[in-house]
This record gives C-alpha cells, structure tokens and sequence, in this order.
C-alpha cells in the first residue's frame, strides 16, 4: 500500500514538474514571437557590427602590408650604396687589368703587369667576395625580420577581428536575451 501511494505522489510530483516545463517553453515561445521586431532590431546591429569589423579588419591587413613594402623599399636602397661600391671596385680592378692590354707595352711589361695587377686584383677580389657574402646575409637576415614582422602584424589584425566578433556575438545574444537593450554603437570597435 506505501508503496502505490509513493508511486501516486512520484507521477503527480513528475506531471507537476512536466507541466511547469511545458507552461515555461509556452511563456518564451509567445515572448519570442511578441518581440519578434525586437529580435530584428537585435539582428540588424548585428550585421552592421559584423560589417564594421571586416572592413577594419580589412583595413588593419592593408596597413601591414603596405608597412611591410615600405620597409622591403627602405631595404632594398639601403643594400643599394654597398652593392655599387663593390661594382665601383671591380670596376677599378677591370680599368687597371686593361692598362696592361695597351699596345705600347712590350710583351714582357705586359705579363709583368698582369702579374702584378693579378696578385693585387686577387686581394680587391676576396675583399669583394667577403664583403659582398657579409652583405648578402645581412640583407636576408632584414628580409626574413620584414617577413617576421608582417606576420606579427596579420596574426594581431586576426586576433582583434576575432575578439570583435565574439564581442558582437555577445551583444547579440545579450539583446535577444534581453540582458540589454539594441546597442547604438559597437564599444568594442575602438580595440
């Protein structure tokens, strides 16, 4: 007998809890379809905020990439006075080997020349090959920094247009919510 009456009391206890659920899904469904206008608005600032951060989004891109061409340019005329110094030696090492190919020199002068200007030209061509790898390294190691620097920038543009749009997400569920009302404007822009 206890045990029917406990039985009893339990599925009026579970109708009770059942019903009180039903009643509550009821109440929001008939909020819902009341603010349906509110909704809208709710999603409509919410398309303007998306729309806002892409194009800032866009824009922060656009500046890391035209600050990382500017520096590539300042690089690159940077490297351009060292390069035309070793162009001016070789230069000069070519213009001193043609004196020795001058018709007035005797066939002996002429090696003679070619030896000497050889030896020394050996010496300016190591100090152009040392001095030219030296450049060379330095320009790739300010190339790879430049390219280092653009990433850091593109991944700085992607982690505020991703926390803006998990800002505005927010805001949009606050306001279909109800926890606040259809922002004016998007707070989270100024980032």
């Amino acid at each position: 007998m206890n045990c029917n009456i406990i039985l009893i009391a339990f599925a009026s206890l579970c109708c009770a809890v059942t019903k009180a659920k039903t009643n509550s899904l009821f109440s929001s469904s008939s909020d819902s379809l009341a603010n349906h206008e509110e909704y809208l608005k709710c999603f409509n600032n919410y398309v303007k905020n998306i729309n806002a951060i892409s194009a800032t989004y866009n824009s922060d891109l656009s500046k890391c990439t035209e600050t990382s061409q500017q520096n590539e340019i300042a690089a690159e005329v940077a490297a351009t006075e060292p390069k035309d110094d070793l162009t001016n030696k070789v230069n000069i090492f070519c213009t001193v080997l043609e004196q020795c190919q001058q018709p007035s020199l005797t066939i002996e002068n002429s090696l003679q020349c070619y030896i000497t200007e050889g030896l020394n030209g050996a010496n300016v061509l190591l100090d152009i090959l040392t001095t030219a790898n030296q450049q060379l390294m330095e320009f790739e190691e300010i190339l790879r920094q430049l390219i280092g620097q653009k990433i850091d920038c593109a991944q700085q543009a992607s982690d505020k247009y991703m926390q803006n749009v998990a800002m505005a997400y927010l805001e949009l569920n606050n306001c279909f919510l109800q926890k606040s009302g259809v922002p004016t404007i998007p707070p989270f822009l100024g980032f």
